[in-house]
């Protein structure tokens, strides 16, 4: 039987998302910090003060689910990325595409947790010899903003764009990314929607954008949340 072999920045771009979820390490202990706004955080609040003080903590051990982890199921307390695997496959996808196939333009995540995602864009692009492309990050990195249904401020500086990843959750934080960004997609390029399955605030943003400027490019699931689709 032939075996395909695997080129160099195949095996790396597969142990870098790895990393970037700690999917090789398998997690097993988190910080023990009781519910906000119990009895019990109130308590142990001063001995976790002091504890870092002394850059010490309390943990506790979990079991680590590998099929969770890589369908982007749990909340890592140390990874980049809690994408998982399947959606990093699909993102890895998406912009090997566009290099192959010559589509212009940039790359861009709009909410980006702790940078996992662009970090992993910025390595396909080394992996695979592109220098002129950048990879852009759009975060508050302040957590999600306050719902704000009269404000829809869209606007982007950039020519092109060739693969918009979307992850910002909201209604309004989604609408204002497609508005800003999607007019500038090049055809052929990709936009990724990570919480479209999870978040039904998502969904609807992403359902009403498209019925407003007549999207009918069929959009495909990444995972049980991602989906994604191919500008025409």
């Amino acid at each position: 039987m032939e075996v395909q072999q695997r080129t160099a920045a195949e095996l790396y771009l597969d142990l870098l998302k790895k990393c970037l979820t700690r999917y090789l390490f398998g997690e097993s202990y988190v910080p023990a910090v009781p519910p906000r706004g119990t009895l019990k955080h109130t308590a142990f609040e001063p001995v976790r003060r002091w504890l870092a003080g002394k850059d010490m903590e309390v943990i506790r051990h979990v079991p680590f689910d590998h099929q969770g982890r890589a369908e982007g199921r749990d909340w890592p307390a140390r990874a980049e990325s809690m994408a998982g695997l399947k959606r990093l496959d699909n993102l890895l996808f998406c912009v090997t595409d566009v290099l192959r196939r010559g589509v212009p333009g940039d790359l861009i995540e709009t909410g980006a947790w702790r940078g996992g995602v662009t970090i992993f864009m910025r390595a396909i692009l080394e992996a695979y010899g592109d220098p002129d492309r950048r990879v852009w990050v759009a975060d508050s990195f302040q957590g999600l903003p306050k719902p704000d249904p009269e404000r829809w401020p869209a606007e982007a500086g950039d020519e092109h764009w060739a693969v918009l990843r979307l992850d910002g959750d909201m209604y309004g934080s989604t609408m204002e990314a497609l508005d800003a960004l999607y007019p500038k997609l090049s055809q052929g390029g990709y936009v990724i929607v990570d919480d479209y399955g999870a978040i039904p605030q998502c969904k609807e943003a992403v359902t009403d954008f498209r019925t407003a400027h007549g999207i009918i490019d069929p959009m495909e699931p990444v995972d049980w949340t991602g989906v994604y689709w191919q500008r025409s």
